[in-house]
């Protein structure tokens, strides 16, 4: 038994610490499995709940647990599972068309009554629009949701917040019911929260199938006992006044004094058996009457009478009616047959008969010698094979050949000693193929004890089957590209590792990583990134060899396993192909795409002893790669490890660092050529690590850009520059500050709070500028607009930094608002060297000042450089001519130097 099936079933000998640690509870974990909701995929805890849950599901439904006992385990287990839900169980109630709870196991009695009856519609809450539109509802908010307006009173009642719900299917495609998961509080479901709720409720499809079968086999089963020989019946005619709903009998025969036990010499009134029909059922005969009467179709309908001496009795009613007569009424002419105890032979044999021809379920009948002396037409339908066909012939005629010669002795001796047998076997239909049946095979014998028959009355479950194989395929593979997932991709490099081992071979773990997908995905739409991801799938499949394994372990993530390798060049060799064939352009909805790849190697046994560490290893690899350039391939070295231990390590002290005193800004001063004076400073972060000494800027700022800190650290940056900024002009020295921005600070909120900061200071805005990318200016023009136009409505300045590194114009640049750029110091390095950077500086000079944008130069370090811009009519200059960057005390001693001039 499974981890979930020791939690369903408390007295097995199963152990119940594995479900206690794999499923969440309240008291355990107020985190549910599944807190991403973003990502179209599942963890491996998220993926070993599904397949424990519907592995031990179907063991217990082949165990033949009862339908009330597993509907309400499935519901207890999703709420362990969700904390804060309650989970229902409805099915519709065919005649009625109404919804029923058949499983609430944490609402009350009163709560349950409440939901009882509920119409399928548009508005009448997630269950009831779930099965009329025969789609999944998923209402995050109960309140602002119009699915919920017919049932608006119930749910502000309950103060219900949010309500998901699935259709329940049978095998037949026919909606049964739903299945909900009910929250108090605004919520929205989850990829997760949804397999659970599909794969609970094909659950609860399948347990309803199943109940089905055992029911009708069992009805089936009964109905060929039962042999009676007389019934008693009581002839009658009524007449239905079909507008007026009411009905009255014209004429019952004497046959109804024996059936209300009246005197013999007694004369009932013809009104005497609608007075001794049970209270309870009074309205259910109008009402099947009514409904037979619409299409004038043979009305049969059981129903209780209380005879004279008050005893109770079933009979049943069989009528058909006349054409309809001029005044509107229906005559009824029919039977009463009283089915208390027995039935007459006739009619149990005709009943019996049309059971047999018209069940859906095969059915076929031995002599003892286990010849086929009948079968009914579900038995042909279903194995394909005519009457004439099987007569006479022995069931080994069907025989599929999956079973060996012991299943079949324990068969017939659970047959003989307990007089039937039922389970799951396979057999031949007339076309060759072989298919699951669940059977129960009944031995009839007679009065002697002897046998006479056997029966065996058979249902095809291959729909179920291929359920179930649907369901492992859902938890072992990627839904969008059809790969292995995480866990399939575990399992297989496990296996793949013990290979290695036996044969003496090596393994080779590629992990891939597309470049730049997210720009794709958020810039073009979900749609279009998806359509990329099944492509790439199918270019890695089509490049590798068809034994090697590739797996999409999430997002943009691929793996493959490699194996029987007998050198480090065969992986080597399979990566450069993979490199080489993202090369090809993708065609996506008409346009072609470029997009290239980062490859990580790791390979085994030399990198690590299990998947876990050799999956780790091809991880790190990738993300050198990454950092040399993308679009290549690394191989692991141990090397690699201690280097991203040590970057863990000050991800974490850096996240201190922001809370103490370790973080200092320098200065930089910026020389004004016209005014030959200082007229400004750029801000420059430094980190002085306790242990480690000052931190190069350089390597923490790629470290705060990764976790997410550099929002937090360019607003304590612009904070503490615009203090100190703020005091030097107090003491006398106005300067202009240039504080450096991440992409990621540029949105609209985080400029909001860089505006707010610089307003709690003192500084002049209009002596503030904010220093961004050439790049992230170029990816996005349209959006980056009214996140820059922010900057100006407040008067804060604009430079862009590092200009001649990219790709944009001076041109494109006039339409934004800007007021400096910065040339890169790979231009200024050799202006007086190369007559090509010489000459695009002093292009990029002229035009700037044409667009009446200030220009200044950075990384200036010799005379000669100096000479060439003042030449060229620069405006400012940065650099170690002048002064390295200095503390806030030191720059406050050089601007008083300067003024002492």
């Amino acid at each position: 038994m499974g981890a979930l099936q020791a939690f369903i079933f408390p007295n097995s000998i199963a152990d119940r610490s594995k479900i206690m640690n794999s499923v969440p509870s309240p008291e355990n974990d107020q985190q549910e499995p599944d807190s991403h909701t973003d990502q179209e995929g599942l963890n491996e805890n998220q993926a070993e709940i599904l397949l424990e849950l519907q592995r031990d599901i179907m063991e217990s439904i082949v165990l033949g647990s009862p339908a009330q006992y597993l509907f309400e385990n499935i519901c207890l287990l999703i709420e362990r599972i969700v904390p804060g839900s309650v989970v229902t169980i409805m099915l519709m109630h065919e005649e009625s068309y109404r919804l029923f709870i058949v499983a609430a196991p944490t609402l009350s009695d009163s709560q349950v009554g409440r939901f009882t009856g509920i119409k399928p519609g548009p508005e009448s809450g997630s269950c009831g629009n779930a099965i009329y539109s025969a789609t999944p509802q998923y209402v995050s908010d109960i309140v602002n949701d119009t699915r919920w307006n017919g049932l608006r009173d119930l749910a502000n009642e309950l103060n219900l917040g949010a309500c998901w719900s699935q259709p329940i299917t049978t095998t037949d495609t026919r909606i049964a019911g739903s299945l909900a998961i009910t929250s108090f509080r605004k919520r929205t479901p989850s990829y997760f929260h949804r397999r659970l709720l599909e794969t609970s409720a094909h659950l609860a499809g399948i347990i309803l199938q199943r109940d089905k079968i055992e029911k009708t086999l069992e009805q089936t089963e009964s109905k060929l006992r039962g042999i009676t020989n007389t019934l008693p019946g009581v002839v009658f005619q009524l007449r239905l006044f079909f507008t007026a709903g009411r009905y009255q009998l014209d004429y019952v025969s004497d046959g109804i004094k024996s059936l209300l036990n009246y005197p013999v010499n007694a004369t009932p009134k013809l009104n005497a058996l609608q007075r001794h029909i049970h209270r309870d059922d009074q309205n259910q005969i109008q009402q099947s009457l009514l409904t037979a009467s619409e299409s004038l179709s043979p009305w049969q309908h059981d129903f209780r009478i209380i005879t004279t001496d008050n005893s109770q009795r079933w009979v049943q009613a069989r009528a058909i009616p006349e054409p309809p007569r001029g005044d509107g009424s229906i005559i009824w002419n029919g039977v009463l047959l009283d089915i208390t105890n027995s039935k007459a032979t006739e009619l149990k044999l005709r009943q019996s008969a049309i059971a047999f021809e018209n069940t859906s379920e095969g059915i076929m009948i031995t002599d003892p010698q286990s010849r086929i002396i009948d079968i009914n037409s579900s038995f042909c339908r279903i194995t394909g094979f005519t009457r004439d066909e099987v007569l006479g012939q022995t069931p080994r005629l069907f025989h599929s050949g999956k079973h060996d010669s012991a299943f079949y002795q324990t068969l017939w001796a659970h047959l003989e000693s307990k007089g039937y047998w039922q389970g799951e076997i396979w057999n031949r239909r007339k076309s060759g193929e072989i298919f699951p049946e669940w059977i129960s095979i009944s031995v009839v014998k007679n009065e002697r004890q002897e046998t006479t028959h056997y029966v065996a009355v058979f249902a095809d479950i291959s729909q179920m089957k291929e359920s179930e194989k649907k369901l492992i395929h859902l938890a072992h593979h990627d839904t969008l590209t059809g790969l292995p997932n995480r866990l399939l991709f575990n399992a297989r490099l496990e296996h793949a590792m013990e290979r290695a081992d036996r044969n003496k071979k090596r393994i080779g773990l590629l992990f891939l990583d597309l470049d730049r997908f997210k720009n794709i995905n958020d810039s073009l739409g979900h749609a279009i990134g998806d359509d990329l991801l099944k492509q790439v799938a199918s270019r890695i499949k089509d490049t590798i060899r068809s034994d090697d394994t590739v797996a999409r372990l999430g997002g943009d993530e691929f793996t493959i396993i490699m194996e029987d390798l007998n050198s480090n060049s065969d992986a080597v060799s399979t990566a450069s192909k993979l490199l080489n064939s993202f090369h090809r352009p993708f065609e996506l909805h008409g346009h072609e795409f470029h997009i290239t790849t980062s490859i990580g190697l790791s390979q085994y046994p030399d990198d690590g002893s299990d998947p876990e560490s050799l999956l780790k290893n091809a991880d790190t690899a990738m993300y050198r790669a990454k950092e040399n350039g993308r679009n290549t391939l690394s191989l692991y070295t141990p090397q690699m490890s201690e280097e991203v231990r040590n970057r863990t390590l000050l991800e974490k002290d850096l996240w201190k660092a922001l809370r103490s005193d370790e973080l200092e800004v320098w200065y930089q001063p910026q020389y004004c050529l016209k005014e030959q004076r200082y007229r400004g400073v750029e801000a420059l972060v430094r980190w002085r690590h306790p242990i480690r000494g000052m931190i190069q800027t350089d390597y923490f700022i790629g470290i705060a850009e990764d976790a997410d800190l550099i929002g937090e650290l360019g607003e304590w940056v612009t904070r503490q520059a615009c203090q100190d900024i703020a005091l030097l002009a107090k003491k006398g020295f106005a300067l202009d500050l240039s504080v450096n921005l991440s992409s990621k600070q540029l949105n609209a909120p985080g400029c909001q709070r860089l505006i707010h900061i610089a307003r709690q200071s003192d500084i002049q805005l209009e002596r503030l500028e904010f220093e961004i990318s050439e790049n992230f200016i170029m990816h996005d023009p349209d959006r980056t607009l009214p996140v820059l136009n922010l900057f100006g409505q407040h008067n804060i300045s604009l430079a862009i930094d590092d200009f001649g590194s990219g790709y944009s114009s001076l041109a494109y640049l006039s339409h934004l608002p800007l007021n400096r750029i910065k040339i890169d110091r790979s231009l200024i390095q050799e202006v007086s060297s190369d007559l090509n950077d010489a000459a695009i500086v002093q292009a990029i000079i002229a035009l700037a000042h044409t667009l009446e944008l200030t220009v200044t130069a950075e990384g200036v370090e010799t005379a000669r450089q100096y000479e060439f811009l003042e030449a060229s009519g620069i405006d400012l200059i940065q650099g170690f001519i002048l002064s390295p960057p200095l503390t806030c005390d030191l720059l406050l001693e050089l601007l008083q130097q300067q003024a002492s001039v």
